[in-house]
């Protein structure tokens, strides 16, 4: 059905903007809402706006060892949070000093919002994991050390919102790719909710504990499985010359150097020492490969690689109608799978399919398993540990778009963790994903706080 808006010349002069879209009834509705309580503009509630100018080439100097300064792009904002993970970009000091007038810095309680692309409108709030951060030319960063009449979560939140986003998306212009501009978003309207200010202050503090617990549990689930392989303080080196000879390169039918780094024997031969034993995982694993057909008709749930963070979290998703899927969506996946990137350039991304996501569908980028002798939590951190991680990029062909196929992954050797280790290990992950939930409630409710206290204020537009 066509939808029709009214508007008046004197509107349309104001806003400087022709285009249909900024006038559909649905964003002159939020707008209403907004503007019959009490709000002001993100300028005048004296946040400072800032964005990095062009600056040369810098990836070379990129390394993602986590020496130097964290380069925020747009990946780094996952679900309204920012996640600092291994794909993270880091830059030498000297180099952010060197382009200090181009590459913009943002601290601890700042927030930063994506300014086009597919990712335009992603908003997320800096946290202390460092003490600044430098930030790309995608961003938009929101100063919020001399906020005014509002506290930085509660903006934040705003932001993130189904209000918030609506009227970032608004602001965006329709010229060639959709993009926001400093100016647009300084002229956005935020309502200022004063009862609900240190609520949300408060949650968010609790938020923060219960990821921080939830990621310390994670880590000490890992720490249990390296200690007992023995590889807790093991670092491979990478050797710059080695040798191989002609006749391990017919075996292995692979001619780059790469593949006969001597630091993945050194793995292996680990691996084939650990007192519990070792198998194959063609022997130990089974594999869910069968094909699944949507039916056009009938709505899923849809996870693709992007969906899943570094951490193992898969992020939030709507459902699709089949006819509307990718062809890549054909694994249906069950509670107790685990599923594992088998993309190059991604192949720390891996998660552990819990009963909310039982009968998902997920890309055919993954490889979904589980095992009879192995218990679901221990794969999962197994095969995020940085030593399978280098032993599934030896197996890896080619760069970012390459892989490795499902016959080189059954050739990996894989620990028999002992049962007693194993169910140390599942009761330390099952105990994270817990708390990483119940951390993610707490942001959800505190933003549904803040939509009710905008409605609550706003009767007879609502």
């Amino acid at each position: 059905m066509a939808q029709i808006s009214l508007i008046n010349k004197s509107d349309i002069v104001k806003s400087n903007r022709i285009d249909s879209e900024f006038y559909s009834p649905e964003y002159l509705h939020y707008e209403k809402i907004i503007d019959s309580i009490n709000s002001l503009s993100i300028v005048d509630i004296d946040c400072t706006l800032d964005c990095s100018a062009f600056y040369p080439s810098i990836t070379d100097y990129y390394n993602f060892d986590k020496k130097g300064i964290p380069f925020l792009r747009v990946n780094e904002i996952q679900n309204g949070m920012l996640e600092v993970t291994d794909n993270t970009a880091f830059l030498p000091n000297d180099i952010v000093n060197e382009y200090s007038s181009n590459i913009k810095i943002a601290y601890p309680g700042d927030i930063i919002i994506a300014k086009g692309g597919n990712s335009l409108g992603k908003v997320c709030i800096i946290t202390a994991q460092y003490e600044y951060y430098s930030v790309c030319r995608d961003l938009i960063i929101l100063s919020t050390n001399n906020l005014k009449y509002i506290n930085n979560y509660l903006l934040w939140l705003y932001l993130h919102s189904d209000y918030g986003q609506k009227m970032i998306l608004r602001t965006a212009s329709q010229t060639g790719q959709p993009h926001i501009t400093i100016n647009s978003i300084g002229k956005l309207k935020i309502p200022i909710l004063p009862e609900i200010n240190n609520v949300i202050a408060s949650q968010f503090q609790d938020h923060i504990k219960l990821n921080q617990l939830s990621k310390q549990l994670y880590k000490e689930a890992e720490n249990i499985l390296l200690q007992e392989l023995n590889l807790l303080d093991f670092k491979p080196e990478h050797k710059l010359t080695f040798e191989a000879t002609k006749s391990d390169i017919e075996n292995a039918e692979r001619f780059d150097s790469e593949y006969f780094q001597p630091k993945y024997e050194e793995i292996i031969k680990k691996i084939e020492e650990y007192e519990g034993g070792w198998d194959y995982v063609e022997n130990l694993l089974s594999f869910n490969s069968n094909n699944f057909f949507p039916d056009s008709n009938t709505e899923y749930y849809y996870v693709p690689l992007s969906k899943v963070t570094n951490a193992g979290e898969i992020l939030e998703i709507e459902k699709e109608y089949g006819k509307n899927l990718p062809t890549r969506a054909r694994r249906k996946v069950k509670t107790g799978e685990v599923i594992l990137s088998s993309i190059e350039g991604s192949i720390e991304t891996s998660a552990l399919i819990g009963a909310e996501n039982n009968d998902y569908i997920v890309s055919n980028g993954f490889y979904v398993f589980s095992s009879k002798k192995i218990n679901s939590e221990s794969l999962f951190v197994l095969f995020k540990s940085s030593i399978m991680l280098e032993l599934l990029r030896k197996i890896s062909k080619g760069a970012i778009l390459g892989g490795y196929d499902l016959s080189s992954f059954k050739t990996l050797k894989i620990p028999l963790i002992k049962p007693e280790v194993q169910e140390q290990i599942a009761d330390k992950v099952r105990e994270s994903h817990r708390l990483r939930k119940e951390s993610k409630q707490l942001l959800e409710d505190a933003k549904l706080m803040v939509e009710q206290e905008i409605e609550k204020n706003a009767k007879g537009f609502v």
